[in-house]
């Protein structure tokens, strides 16, 4: 089952890592780039860091830039939510996280008033 919705959502989005033909210079290949950015996103490293396997980190940082200012990645998320039945808005809210008295700027020894 969980194959199968991968390979529905994947077919969803396979206008993304369609290679362009056009005359001139030749363009990244886009699937190697969607995989040069889930790269960065998963190991948090900068984008100088990135393998060589990629291509030259300055032109996939170029395509990024690109593909955000056209909204590439809204489009992709709507498209692979097209049909979920559970759609879900999950929010890190700062009330849930616990903190020491010293990181609301309370003096040593001072009470913290509720």
């Amino acid at each position: 089952m969980v194959s199968q919705v991968k390979e529905k959502q994947k077919n969803r989005i396979k206008f993304v890592f369609e290679v362009p033909k056009k005359v001139g210079r030749p363009s990244l290949n886009p699937r190697i780039v969607f995989n040069a950015l889930m790269w960065i996103l998963k190991s948090g490293a900068r984008w100088r860091d990135l393998p060589a396997r990629y291509g030259n980190w300055h032109s996939i940082y170029h395509k990024f830039r690109l593909w955000c200012s056209l909204g590439l990645f809204d489009r992709l998320l709507k498209v692979i939510n097209a049909d979920a039945k559970d759609a879900t808005l999950l929010e890190f809210d700062s009330t849930f996280c616990k903190v020491h008295k010293s990181a609301c700027c309370a003096l040593k020894n001072q009470a913290i008033g509720v």
